[in-house]
C-alpha cells in the first residue's frame, strides 16, 4: 500500500503465540504471508514447543518479514508481552497460531485507521471454524452504535466486546495502558480492554469479515473452561462488580463434571418416592 506521494503506508506489527500448535501455525502464517499490504512484520513466540513448530517456522524463515524465538514462558500472557516488546509496528494485532486472517484484511485495516486518525482500535467481523466437523459455523458481529456506547461493565460481563481475532490496536493507546497484566491468564486481554477504555479509546468496526476463529478441543478456553470462567469472575470482583449468579453456576459446572450427573441420576429417584408418600397421605 502507497500512498499518492509514494509513501508506504505504516508498519504493522502481527504477534503470534504459540505451544505445540504446529498442525495449525501453519494456516496462521500463510494467512499473514499472503496479505496484499507490504509494511508488515510477523512476530511469533512459542514458548518452547516439542512437536513440528520449530521446523514449520524455519521453513519460512526468509519468504517473508518473520522473526521468532522459542523459549519457555510463565503463561500466554507472557508470550504476548514478549511480542509486544518485539513489535516496531504503529499497528499491532494478534494472530493465535489457530486463527487466521482473511485475504485483504490487513489493508482494509490500516486504511480505516488512515481515513480515521482520532481511532485507537479497529476490528471486523470473525466467523467460527470447528476443526473437527470442518464446518464454518457462528459469525460473531456487531454494530457501530452499539461499540460506541461499550462501557466497562459490558465488557466484565460480556455483554459487548471486541472480536480479539480481528482486533488491531494503535500504538498510542497502548503505550497509554502498558502491556498486559502478566498475572492475568484467559481474560488478560478483557483487562486490557478495560484499561483502554478507562483512557479514553475509540473503537472503530468494519462490518466486513476480517478473521476465523479456530474451535477445536484443545484450545485453551475450552480445554480449561473452569480455570477460565475463574479467571473472569476473578477479573469482575477485581474491578468491584458483582458477579452474576449464572456465573457462579457455571464455574461450578465446569469444575465439578460431576454434578449433573448426581441430580439426574438421584433426584428423580427422589422426587417418584415423595410423589408416592404423598399419595398414601
Amino acid at each position: 500500500m502507497v500512498n499518492q506521494r509514494g509513501q508506504k503506508g505504516p508498519l504493522v506489527s502481527i504477534i503470534t503465540v504459540t505451544l505445540n500448535r504446529g498442525k495449525f501455525l501453519e494456516k496462521a502464517i500463510q494467512s499473514v504471508m499472503g496479505q496484499d499490504y507490504d509494511n508488515l512484520e510477523h512476530i511469533v513466540v512459542d514458548g518452547g514447543s516439542f512437536d513440528n513448530t520449530v521446523e514449520i517456522l524455519k521453513k519460512y524463515e526468509g519468504k517473508y518479514n518473520l522473526r521468532w524465538i522459542s523459549e519457555k514462558d510463565k503463561n500466554q500472557t507472557e508470550a504476548w508481552n514478549k511480542g509486544l516488546k518485539m513489535a516496531r509496528g504503529e499497528i499491532i494485532g494478534y494472530c493465535h497460531s489457530d486463527d487466521y486472517y482473511l485475504p485483504g484484511a490487513i489493508k482494509k485495516i490500516v486504511e480505516a485507521f488512515l481515513e480515521n486518525p482520532d481511532v485507537d482500535l479497529v476490528f471486523g467481523k470473525t466467523q467460527e471454524f470447528n476443526f473437527q466437523t470442518k464446518r464454518y459455523e457462528t459469525i460473531f458481529q456487531t454494530t457501530q452504535e452499539a461499540i460506541s456506547s461499550i462501557t466497562v461493565e459490558d465488557l466484565l460481563y460480556g455483554k459487548k466486546t471486541f472480536f480479539q481475532q480481528s482486533l488491531f490496536y494503535r500504538r498510542r493507546i497502548i503505550d497509554k495502558v502498558g502491556p498486559l497484566n502478566p498475572d492475568i491468564e484467559f481474560v488478560m486481554d478483557v483487562d486490557w480492554w478495560v484499561r483502554m477504555l478507562q483512557k479514553g479509546a475509540k473503537a472503530l468496526y468494519l462490518d466486513t469479515l476480517l478473521a476465523i476463529v479456530g474451535h477445536h478441543p484443545e484450545r485453551g478456553c475450552v480445554k480449561e473452561a473452569a480455570r477460565a470462567t475463574k479467571a473472569g469472575i476473578d477479573l469482575i470482583r477485581a474491578y468491584g462488580y458483582p458477579v452474576p449468579f449464572r456465573m457462579k453456576i457455571s464455574y461450578l459446572r465446569w469444575k465439578y463434571p460431576q454434578i449433573p450427573n448426581f441430580f439426574k441420576k438421584y433426584l428423580p429417584p427422589l422426587f417418584s418416592t415423595i410423589s408416592r408418600i404423598l399419595k398414601k397421605a
